[in-house]
Formats: structure tokens, C-alpha cells, sequence
């Protein structure tokens, strides 16, 4: 059986190494003239635009038992196409709203109502709060405005970053923050199991890193499935890889954030198969094919991954990595950045990758976590200020 991948992404290895576990043979799809990471893996079908109705004519009579968009600006598309077809899928936002739209608690406005709130309005907000921008398809843009005044800039910045779709406000919860990648099923939400997650802490709330298993996950785990199951009633029917993102304030978890990425963070990938040796992206791809994901845990070992953070200049050399590398327990030091690279502070995602990672391993995720922090301490990527 074939699966459709709409868009040629970086790793077409990967993805044909997914799909080969799962029974299933990816079929390109890709618009005439769109550039190619690769050599265009074969088979593949072109189409003239991305336009559902042409795509959908290209696909008349090929056997799919699903559709996955390897690019997120592909989702809508896709969804499109599989509704056509009858292949499993979530509801379209326009029809359903879009997963953001569940977390309880939260103000959603578009950007241009944000740049003309009204004082009665923010009069109205409990603060701080944080302004999250994106449709819930993995969008991670988040601010922290801790003053009323200041929700102008937060508009200013979101529109210069070109931030779409709705905005959503909700009340900022402090403490230890918490990951449940989960798996929409039909009518079923099925939890995964919980990760430890380390968000920047700067006016941006950026995911940094990730660690697992969690201590005490049995309690929090109960918590947390009995928010993924009251989530669920507000959920369409469908087929979706869902991540769920709580706070332990210290009277409970609260669930903050609800999202379908259409792109896995590659470092929760990473740990989640280190750790736990479930590959997400063979869950993500079984769920586009309409199957239940295979998540049963076949190790369990302490492991704890960081983004580099990194500041803005001119990257003008390294120190600190073989130092790191030769450390017991430090598995990878990656860098991403290269002399002469622009850096800037990490904002969201895309600045967040810009420098590198570093994972650990040990008996358990604290050991791993401790192996973490001293490695990180090594490790420096050396700036002189961009000159314009």
C-alpha cells in the first residue's frame, strides 16, 4: 500500500526507512519547479500547483492509504485531498477550529484586533500572559507580556516576524513544563508518555530541551490522561499526531498549549527514541495511513538533549566540543552553526536550531540531566558583534 507525501523534504532516507517499518511505500507528490533538497526520490507524481482539485485529478486511481504533508504549508492541501478521497484525516479548520482553539482558559483574536485592543479589554486580562501566534499546526511563536502597555509590542513584533492566523492570550503559568505526544485515533485520543521539557526564559518561550522518563510519572500521568480525555470530547473524529503541553504549578497540572505539528521537533524525536525506542515519525506516518501507532516502549533508559543557546553576532569559532564529547554519557555534540554564520537570539524555532544540541545519557533522567548541564557548560560558540 502507498502512502502520499505531499512536498520532497530533506530526509527522503528517513522517510522511506518510516515507511518501509510500516508496511507502506511513499509516493512523491511535488509541484512542477518547486526546488529540491535531493535528487527527487522516485516514484513521484508533479503537479502543475498545489491546488486540491488538480492534485486530487493526479491521484485518480492510485491505490493511498493516506496523505502527509512533509511541508507544513502543505496541510491544507492535503487535508483537502484526503477528505476528497475519504482517507483518514482531521477536519479542516475552517470547519472544526483549529487545536489551538481547546486550550481552556484562552482569549483568541486576530493580529489586527490585538493592534487595536481595546484599554477595557486589557483591563479584562489577568497578567502576565502569554501571546501565542499559529494555527496549532506546530507553530511555537510565544511571548511573555508581563504589562498591558505592552501587548502593542508584542503586536509589532508578531507582525514583523509575519505571524498568521489567530492569536490566542492566556494566562502565563509558572513551573516545572511538561510534553504528551499523543495519537488521535478515530474517536480515541491515546497518550504516549510524558516528557520533561526546558523552555527559554527570556520574553520568548521557546522549547530548549527535553528529558525522559519523567519522575513520579505515574501520578502525573494520571493527570495528565484524565486532560487528554476531556480534551477529547471537544475533537472532531480523525486521524492526527497530537503533542499536549502542561505546567505543574505545584496544585496541579494545567494544560497550556494543544498542537498537530506538521513538523516533529527533531530533538523530542530524538529523546523519545533514545529513551524509549518509539520512533514518532512512524507514529506521525501511521496515523496519516489511518492505523493505531505501534508506542509500546521497547527500552527505558535516562536521557536528557539542550539546543545550544546561542548570541547574536558573527560566529567566529567553537571551543569546548571535543572536551564535551569525550565526557561519560555525552552521546552527540552536534553543531549546526558554521564560521561566519549571522546568529541571533533564540525567538522561536528556526533561531533555536541555528547553533547545535548536545544529548546525554544515564541511569536515569537526572543522571542524564546533570551529564547535560556540565557538557553544555563546555561548550561555546564564539561571536564578534554583525557588522551591518
Amino acid at each position: 500500500m502507498q502512502i502520499g507525501i505531499a512536498g520532497i523534504p530533506n530526509d527522503t532516507d528517513d522517510i522511506a526507512a518510516a515507511c518501509t517499518r510500516l508496511g507502506l511505500s511513499p509516493l512523491y507528490l511535488a509541484a512542477i519547479g518547486d526546488p529540491h533538497p535531493n535528487a527527487a526520490p522516485a516514484p513521484i507524481i508533479r503537479v502543475p500547483c498545489w491546488e486540491a482539485g488538480v492534485c486530487s485529478d493526479k491521484l485518480r486511481g492510485v491505490r493511498l492509504a493516506g496523505v502527509w504533508a512533509a511541508n507544513p504549508a502543505l496541510r491544507g492541501v492535503v487535508n483537502s485531498i484526503a477528505a476528497h478521497f475519504g482517507l483518514p484525516h482531521m477536519p479542516c479548520p475552517e470547519t472544526a477550529g483549529p487545536p489551538a482553539l481547546l486550550v481552556p482558559g484562552a482569549t483568541h483574536l486576530s493580529l489586527p484586533d490585538l493592534e487595536r485592543i481595546s484599554d477595557s479589554d486589557r483591563r479584562n486580562l489577568a497578567f502576565p500572559v502569554w501571546v501565542r501566534a499559529g494555527c496549532g499546526d506546530g507553530d511555537a511563536s510565544c511571548m511573555r507580556v508581563d504589562h498591558p502597555s505592552d501587548l502593542s509590542l508584542a503586536a509589532i513584533k508578531l507582525r514583523g516576524r509575519g505571524a498568521g492566523g489567530p492569536v490566542r492570550l492566556q494566562p502565563a503559568v509558572e513551573g516545572a513544563v511538561y510534553r504528551l505526544p499523543a495519537f488521535k485515533a478515530g474517536r480515541d485520543l491515546v497518550p504516549f508518555d510524558l516528557v520533561a521539557q526546558e523552555t527559554t526564559t527570556s520574553m520568548y518561550r521557546v522549547p530548549l530541551g527535553y528529558a525522559m522518563p519523567v519522575p513520579r510519572r505515574g501520578a502525573l500521568m494520571e493527570a495528565a490522561m484524565a486532560a487528554a480525555s476531556n480534551l477529547n470530547r471537544t475533537m472532531p473524529p480523525g486521524w492526527a499526531y497530537v503533542e499536549l503541553e502542561f505546567v505543574d504549578s505545584g496544585s496541579g497540572l494545567t494544560l497550556v498549549d494543544v498542537q498537530c505539528p506538521a513538523t516533529l521537533d527533531p530533538l523530542l524525536r530524538a529523546v523519545v527514541r533514545r529513551s524509549q525506542g518509539v520512533d514518532l515519525l512512524d507514529a506521525q506516518l501511521a496515523c496519516a495511513a489511518g492505523r493505531a501507532p505501534r508506542t509500546t516502549p521497547r527500552c527505558e533508559i535516562g536521557v536528557a538533549a539542550a539546543w545550544l543557546i546561542t548570541r547574536s553576532g558573527v560566529v567566529t569559532g567553537f571551543q569546548g566540543v571535543e572536551e564535551a564529547r569525550a565526557m561519560p554519557g555525552i552521546e552527540t555534540v552536534r553543531l549546526t552553526a558554521r564560521e561566519g554564520d549571522r546568529l541571533t537570539h533564540v525567538v522561536d524555532l528556526v533561531t533555536r536550531e541555528r547553533g547545535g544540541f548536545v544529548m546525554a545519557t544515564g541511569s536515569t533522567a537526572a543522571a542524564a540531566a546533570a551529564r547535560l548541564a556540565e557538557a553544555r557548560e563546555k561548550v561555546w560558540i564564539n561571536t564578534s558583534p554583525a557588522v551591518p
